[in-house]
């Protein structure tokens, strides 16, 4: 995979005429188009990188609709799986950043849940960062249940990542929080 991810920074020149190799180089356009929205989104300008994101993604959903039209799933088994692998790599990096910038910035919950059950989709074997990505929607929308279970799974591929140790026991310390109100008011203290 780090091969594939090297040639779609790279300006490695593109095989021109087939509908495979235009879905390549829509996949490298969806790749750049990260890292424009990232540079957008360092420079503090959030709107910008969720542009930047949105078209990268359209771009990449254009690229695998162009293999699938190609048939290459039939003729190529090896290329078929590799261009999946960048594909899902590529969407999964760009629905999280949307997920990040509609979560941090643009302060849309269900946006950013929608984007972070979008990265889990694409990308199923790296999701550590994409669980986190929903789990932190899922608090932002007051689901501290949901978000808990996603942490915990996230913690199984990630088991020594602090942050998610953190989020999950500040997590775990809002639902006893709630429970512990929940039982008052039913006792009238």
């Amino acid at each position: 995979m780090e091969d594939i991810l090297q040639w779609l920074d790279s300006s490695s020149p593109l095989e021109h005429g087939s509908t495979a190799a235009e879905a390549w180089s829509l996949l490298r356009r969806a790749w750049q188009g990260r890292a424009n929205g990232n540079e957008a989104l360092a420079a503090g300008c959030p709107e910008e990188a969720h542009a930047a994101y949105s078209t990268a993604v359209a771009a990449a959903e254009r690229a695998v609709r162009f293999m699938h039209i190609d048939g290459l799933e039939d003729e190529d088994s090896f290329e078929s799986e590799r261009f999946r692998q960048a594909s899902g790599t590529v969407l999964g990096a760009l629905q999280r950043n949307l997920s990040l910038v509609c979560e941090r910035d643009l302060g849309d919950m269900p946006a950013a849940l929608h984007h972070a059950e979008a990265a889990l989709a694409a990308e199923p074997a790296s999701s550590a960062k994409s669980l986190f990505r929903r789990a932190k929607a899922c608090l932002g929308l007051g689901r501290q249940a949901e978000a808990a279970e996603d942490l915990r799974r996230a913690l199984t591929l990630a088991p020594g990542c602090k942050e998610l140790q953190a989020l999950l026991q500040s997590c775990e310390e809002q639902a006893v929080s709630k429970c512990n109100e929940a039982s008052a008011d039913r006792s009238g203290e």
